[in-house]
C-alpha cells in the first residue's frame, strides 16, 4: 500500500513534483475564466458609461436664452420660434459687403422644420424654403447625420456644423458630437449637418474651394436668416463677408441659382423653380406659419 502524504518517517525522502493541469487540478482553468469574465465586465461598464454620457449631457441656457453650452463645452446659438396671429412673412433685404452683394431672407412669425422629397409648392403654409443638407454623389444618400421627425435617415458627421430643431427651438453650432442629435431622435425633432462657416463669431471649419452661388443659415441681428450671394463667390469670401456684417453663427446650406419659395410682407408668393423641380428628391428647411 502506498504511503499517505504525511505518513513519512525521518529517514524517508519524499520528492514533491507539481501536478500538471488536468481534471484533478481545475484551478488554472478557473482562473482563466475569471480573467475573461473580468474583461467582459470592464467592457460592459465602459459601454454603459458611454451610453449614459450621450443620453445625459445637459444643455445649459444662458440668461438671455440665445446661447447654449452642453456638458462637454460645446456652444451654439438658440433661436426661439413662435407663430403669431398676424400674417407670417419673409423679410427681404440686401446689403453689399466687400463688393459682394448679399440677399437676406428672414422668416417672421414662423416655425421651422425639415422636409424630405419634392417640395410641396401648393402648401400655402410655407413662408420660406431652402435646400438644407447635401446628397452624396457616390450613393445618392444624404450626406452626414440627418434626423426627420425623430427618425434617423442618415448617420455620420463629415461636416461639423449642425442645425437642430427641437420643439420651439432652432439651435445652430459646431461640434463633432452633440447631445442635440440624440435629443432630436428622442423628441421627434429634426437635425442635419453642413459645413460650419462661422462659430462663435470666428471662422468655422476648413472649407471647399471653387466659386458658386453660396447660401447659409445664419444667426444675424438676433434672428435666424437665410443669406445668399447674388453671384458666384468662393466659400472663403462669402464667410468673410458674413463675419464683416456681424453674423455670429452660420452653417452652409445647398447653394443654387435662387431660393425655391418665399412669401413677402405683402403676402405675395415668389416661386422660383425649374421645369422638373417638383420631382426632385431633396432635403429642405422650411418655415411655416
Amino acid at each position: 500500500m502506498e504511503k499517505e502524504l504525511f505518513d513519512i518517517k525521518d529517514t524517508d525522502i519524499r520528492v514533491l513534483v507539481p501536478i500538471k493541469n488536468g481534471p484533478d487540478n481545475p484551478k488554472p482553468r478557473r482562473r482563466r475564466w475569471l480573467w475573461i469574465l473580468l474583461a467582459l465586465a470592464i467592457l460592459c461598464v465602459l459601454a454603459g458609461a458611454r451610453v449614459y454620457y450621450l443620453l445625459h449631457q445637459t444643455v445649459i441656457y444662458s440668461s438671455d436664452d440665445t446661447e447654449y453650452t452642453d456638458s462637454v463645452g460645446n456652444k451654439g446659438i438658440v433661436s426661439y420660434m413662435a407663430t403669431h396671429d398676424y400674417p407670417a412673412y419673409t423679410q427681404f433685404s440686401d446689403v453689399s459687403v466687400n463688393d459682394i452683394k448679399l440677399i437676406i431672407y428672414t422668416p417672421i412669425g414662423c416655425h421651422a422644420e425639415l422636409l424630405v422629397g419634392p417640395l410641396p409648392y401648393n402648401d400655402r403654409n410655407i413662408i420660406l424654403a431652402a435646400q438644407a443638407a447635401d446628397y452624396r454623389a457616390d450613393n445618392g444618400q444624404i450626406s452626414g447625420a440627418f434626423v426627420y421627425k425623430g427618425e434617423l435617415l442618415s448617420r455620420g458627421h463629415p461636416k461639423y456644423g449642425f442645425c437642430a430643431i427641437i420643439g420651439d427651438s432652432l439651435i445652430m453650432g459646431k461640434s463633432q458630437e452633440t447631445v442635440l442629435f440624440e435629443r432630436a431622435v428622442e423628441r421627434e425633432g429634426y437635425f442635419f449637418r453642413q459645413f460650419s462657416l462661422i462659430h462663435n463669431s470666428k471662422p468655422g471649419e476648413k472649407l471647399p474651394k471653387g466659386k458658386a452661388v453660396r447660401r447659409a443659415l445664419c444667426y444675424y441681428q438676433d434672428r435666424i436668416s437665410v443669406i445668399e450671394t447674388e453671384g458666384r463667390e468662393s466659400m472663403h469670401d462669402f464667410t468673410q463677408a458674413l463675419m464683416d456684417m456681424g453674423v455670429q453663427e452660420a452653417i452652409s446650406i445647398v447653394g443654387s441659382v435662387s431660393l425655391p419659395l418665399y412669401v413677402d410682407a405683402s403676402g405675395k408668393r415668389h416661386i422660383i423653380k425649374s421645369a422638373n423641380s417638383e420631382n426632385i428628391q431633396e432635403t429642405y428647411i422650411v418655415w411655416k406659419k
